[in-house]
């Protein structure tokens, strides 16, 4: 399910937010910056300090991961349902995946991962890219507005 673009995109940004919703309903919206791919149908993060996520998603494992290029102004919608791992091999897999790539979370003290496996994917563009800007065009400018 996860295309080269999608991989290439996730490892670029290294950060996704992920929404759950609380026991009552309310939406939670959290940063995370171990969000990495697992397999082919799977994303995960590190619980570091995420214990909302953590708990909504222990009642309700419905989450929305949405990883952008804000420069880029483009990325994907994941939609995935989450489980908890801790102590298991999931967690030590996914803790390998990131000290593969140089990003070595345990000194923060991981208390879990948080697998989730995609279900759905939507491209999310800029409304620029439909009134004909190309991704040059907002490339250019952002890098200046956001660097100069």
């Amino acid at each position: 399910m996860l295309t080269k673009d999608m991989i290439d995109l996730i490892h670029h940004v290294r950060l996704g937010f992920v929404a759950t919703t609380h026991a009552d309903g309310s939406p939670n919206l959290s940063p995370k910056g171990t969000l990495a791919v697992f397999d082919d149908l799977h994303l995960f993060f590190i619980n570091i300090a995420s214990p909302d996520t953590v708990q909504n998603i222990q009642s309700n494992p419905q989450t929305e991961i949405n990883v952008i290029d804000f420069i880029k102004r483009k990325g994907y919608g994941f939609k995935a349902v989450a489980s908890f791992h801790q102590g298991d091999e999931i967690e030590s897999r996914a803790l390998q995946i990131l000290k593969d790539m140089d990003r070595d979370p345990s000194r923060y003290h991981p208390r879990g991962v948080v697998l989730l496996k995609i279900t759905a994917v939507q491209e999310i563009l800029s409304p620029a890219y439909y009134a004909g800007d190309t991704e040059k065009m907002m490339t250019d400018f952002y890098k200046t507005y956001y660097f100069n």
